[in-house]
């Protein structure tokens, strides 16, 4: 029996992209509402062949817009949101049901697994599950976010878990999905300079990008317009702290990620890709002292485990198999070979190719 859900998403021109994400849904939900906002090839007939109607809209520049604008037209009791570009995974229909029996009026967050071009996944979670009530409304021009009469809903965790397409290389430079957000973004900025939120989707765009020296100059404004004594109870924040790290580990800064490292760690200690990025600095600095410090903080990754993806938006394996595999590496380079196995084979158990790969090499 199909549950009492209208997925509600907005299109345009996503021919590549919505077969595969309707044939994820259509058999665990009631109705699928789709907005477009102009497509130009084969969108619209992907979704009448599903026995879909799209609705006509005229884009205005707003992404909360167009959200509000779907949403007005959805008649089961619960919508949930989702994009052309993502796929309901395996046993989030349970989750739903779960949700839904749950009787709640609360909103409810998913897990989205976003899928890279090297087959790593990143993970985050956004609230994307709520009532089908008229008092919730999405705000924001682009990145828009859902409010309950004005305010930022408390959201429930689920198990209701998406696959994101979208951050693949090849699906961003066909879309021109950065260069959209971005100037989008810069809209917003140049009339909210201050906003925090804005100044981090800016480096984050950049970050996607590859362009990383911007991404740094966006990223420092989002933190430094935060009160430190506020920023963990700011969601973004550690993420910022994050990007920031690795867009100065890319530009070779080692010396500015070791100045940022400690000050993101005491926000977040828990916050294992912190470690993580920290251990890929000291690896590639290559310097005796650094290199020393190498299997301490890939151990700390270790034993933390993997971060929980309900409050940082988090690399898959830097708590687990990615830990194992770097410290395979250090043991390997230095001649413990025992010891260095140990560390690929764990890694490799996981599925990790990399670590089978090098396992196989030196038990040669």
């Amino acid at each position: 029996m199909k549950l009492p859900i209208s997925v509600c998403m907005i299109v345009k021109n996503e021919e590549d992209m919505l077969e595969e994400c309707l044939l994820s849904i259509l058999d665990v939900v009631s109705e699928v509402v789709i907005g477009d906002t102009g497509s130009t090839d084969n969108t619209q007939k992907i979704a009448l062949r599903y026995g879909i109607s799209t609705i006509p809209l005229l884009w205005e520049g707003c992404f909360a817009t167009a959200r509000n604008a779907v949403i007005d037209n959805a008649t089961q009791p619960y919508v949930l949101i989702m994009d052309a570009d993502e796929r309901l995974n395996e046993g989030s229909a349970d989750a739903l049901r779960e949700y839904i029996q749950m009787g709640t009026n609360s909103v409810g967050k998913v897990i989205i697994q976003n899928v890279k071009e090297d087959n790593s996944v990143i993970l985050s979670q956004i609230t994307r599950l709520f009532p089908n009530n008229s008092n919730y409304r999405f705000e924001g021009k682009i990145h828009e976010q859902l409010k309950f009469d004005g305010r930022s809903p408390i959201a429930v965790t689920t198990s209701v878990n998406l696959m994101h397409l979208g951050y693949m290389e090849s699906a961003i430079k066909h879309r021109g999905k950065l260069e959209r957000n971005l100037l989008m973004l810069s809209e917003v900025e140049s009339q909210e300079p201050a906003n925090s939120y804005i100044q981090f989707q800016l480096g984050q765009t950049y970050f996607v990008g590859k362009e990383y020296d911007k991404a740094v100059q966006h990223l420092i404004k989002a933190i430094q317009l935060v009160p430190e004594h506020e920023q963990k109870s700011i969601a973004f924040l550690s993420n910022a702290w994050l990007s920031l790290c690795y867009s100065l580990l890319y530009l070779e800064q080692y010396d500015a990620v070791l100045k940022n490292i400690p000050d993101a760690i005491q926000l977040y200690p828990e916050y294992t890709d912190l470690y993580f990025v920290y251990g890929l600095t000291l690896t590639s600095m290559k310097h005796p002292s650094a290199l020393e410090l190498i299997p301490d903080v890939f151990q700390q990754c270790l034993e933390l485990g993997e971060a929980d993806p309900n409050i940082y938006e988090t690399s898959r394996g830097v708590g687990s198999f990615k830990a194992h595999y770097n410290l395979g590496v250090y043991w390997e380079i230095f001649g413990n070979l025992t010891r260095a196995q140990h560390h690929y084979k764990s890694a490799a158990m996981a599925g990790y190719q990399m670590a089978a790969d090098r396992l196989a090499s030196i038990s040669q």
